[in-house]
């Protein structure tokens, strides 16, 4: 009961961090350079942890990778960094 309650938890603060990841990134597009690089650095690192540990506790233990991101919450953060990173090398053109 404790692990499902903590995988929904997990997954919560995971799209929290990607939200914040992405405002970061979008509200000023220049430079990422002091405290607005750490965030934009903080908030991937952590939406990344959260998404790979709520993605190991929603699936069963996998024998390899490929099951791990078959895992809602690692389908949700691998597209999300694949839009933002073709939105912004496309707006760099």
């Amino acid at each position: 009961m404790k692990l499902r309650l903590v995988k929904w938890i997990l997954f919560g603060v995971e799209i929290l961090f990607l939200w914040l990841f992405y405002n970061a990134l979008t509200l000023d597009p220049f430079y990422y350079v002091g405290p607005r690089g750490v965030v934009v650095l903080v908030a991937g690192c952590l939406a990344t942890l959260c998404g790979y540990y709520s993605g190991r506790l929603f699936g069963k233990p996998p024998a390899s990778i490929k099951p791990l991101f078959l895992t809602p919450p690692m389908v949700i953060l691998v597209f999300s960094f694949a839009v933002t990173g073709i939105v912004f090398v496309e707006s760099y053109r």
